[in-house]
């Protein structure tokens, strides 16, 4: 069974499938390109769906998707010639360089169709100077069969055998411009007693980028699995909350309790790294951090009046 985009509409119907394919453009681009960052339509969207560089003043290249299953007429090509002019005139009306314009689309052109193209991307070459390509069927069957994009092709595609299997994210470093002293997992871990919290600020802002992946790249079944890996570990920190308050009699102060759980989250990792998919214990225990920012888990006895507090300011 080969790659094609028609169960697309057979599961979504006409509409769903061309937002479907939207959210699969803007996978497959960040596969290959991580900085890459979508554009919602509202209503317009400047002749982009996603695009890598900046939007301030900067130099971007774009990609856009249409959902042109099977056909490739005059009404076709005249929406792709609307397209591009939407990117050009917004790239000139907001101050930014336009390096590039991608189309995608989820076929493979025929004879005229595909001469119509090399015609028009040529002039436009020539007549605008940028980067004029086109990313169709063929080009997304070998995108999908890199590494890069295995969970892309797993989401999209999951009734077709794994060319490679989905990896842990990279262990990103906090930059610099991250403030992350005032939130409220840090300000919990604080109210416990610990004075170093550098690597907690790694693991809560590599979780958070894994979230920020996963709703990009609209991958849906990974976003479930996200959110039961948070609903798993917040029910691990309440059953050791329970023992710990109660061999604890007297004060505030837990202070097994977070070594406890985190050695529960390393133990968890060590024996099932790839569920609910791979991560590597820095996001896991990133994403008891996002439990503990949430308000729902802390470290300390009176962990809700910290947080209460935290949110009046």
């Amino acid at each position: 069974m080969s790659l094609s985009f028609h169960h697309f509409l057979h599961e979504f119907g006409e509409a769903g499938a061309r937002e479907r394919f939207d959210t699969f453009v803007v996978a497959t681009v960040k596969s290959v390109r991580p900085s890459a960052r979508p554009v919602r339509a509202n209503p317009g969207d400047w002749g982009i769906d996603v695009y890598v560089g900046s939007l301030a003043q900067g130099q971007v290249a774009v990609w856009q998707a249409k959902f042109f299953l099977t056909d490739f007429g005059d009404s076709q090509k005249d929406q792709v010639r609307k397209a591009y002019k939407s990117a050009r005139k917004a790239a000139t009306a907001e101050g930014y360089k336009l390096l590039s314009w991608t189309l995608c689309l989820p076929q493979d052109l025929d004879g005229p169709a595909q001469k119509w193209w090399d015609d028009w991307s040529g002039e436009r070459k020539r007549e605008d100077c940028l980067e004029v390509d086109l990313w169709n069927l063929a080009e997304f069957r070998t995108l999908l069969a890199k590494p890069d994009a295995a969970d892309v092709r797993l989401e999209y595609f999951p009734h077709l055998p794994p060319v490679h299997q989905p990896q842990a994210p990279a262990i990103e470093a906090v930059p610099d411009s991250a403030s992350l002293d005032d939130l409220l997992f840090v300000v919990q871990l604080r109210e416990a007693g610990l004075i170093e919290v550098d690597s907690a600020k790694e693991q809560f802002y590599n979780a958070e980028l894994v979230g920020r992946d996963l709703a990009d790249k609209g991958l849906l079944k990974r976003l479930e699995a996200f959110a039961g890996l948070r609903a798993d570990l917040r029910s691990v920190w309440e059953d050791r909350f329970n023992y710990h308050s109660g061999a604890v009699i007297d004060g505030r102060a837990l202070p097994d309790l977070h070594p406890d759980v985190m050695d529960r989250v390393d133990r968890a990792h060590d024996a099932s790294p790839r569920e609910p998919f791979p991560l590597g214990r820095t996001h896991r225990k990133g994403v008891l951090h996002q439990v503990v920012e949430r308000g729902e888990a802390g470290w300390v006895r009176d962990f809700r009046d910290v947080a209460e507090a935290h949110r009046a300011g």
